[in-house]
């Protein structure tokens, strides 16, 4: 696929929901030993997981801004013996 603005923006959406997945794991196990961190525990995933569902929904239209579409004519020749 070539760059597109959407593949582009869909990379960007990709990488952050890994950062705040990576982010929700560190702070899940600081909750351990402080229970209060549970609801921003929660938060970060469900950002990570909104950023994850941005991504896949620009997929579709990356793959439309990476459409070419071009006309080509065909000829037929007869040959008669």
């Amino acid at each position: 696929m070539h760059k597109t603005v959407a593949g582009e923006r869909r990379q960007v959406l990709l990488k952050e929901a890994q950062r705040l997945k990576r982010e929700g794991k560190l702070v899940e196990k600081a909750a351990r030993s402080r229970p209060g961190l549970l609801t921003d525990v929660a938060a970060i995933l469900a950002m990570a997981e909104n950023a994850l569902l941005d991504a896949q929904d620009l997929k579709d239209s990356a793959r439309l801004e990476d459409l070419h579409i071009w006309e080509m004519k065909k000829e037929v020749v007869y040959v008669i013996h």
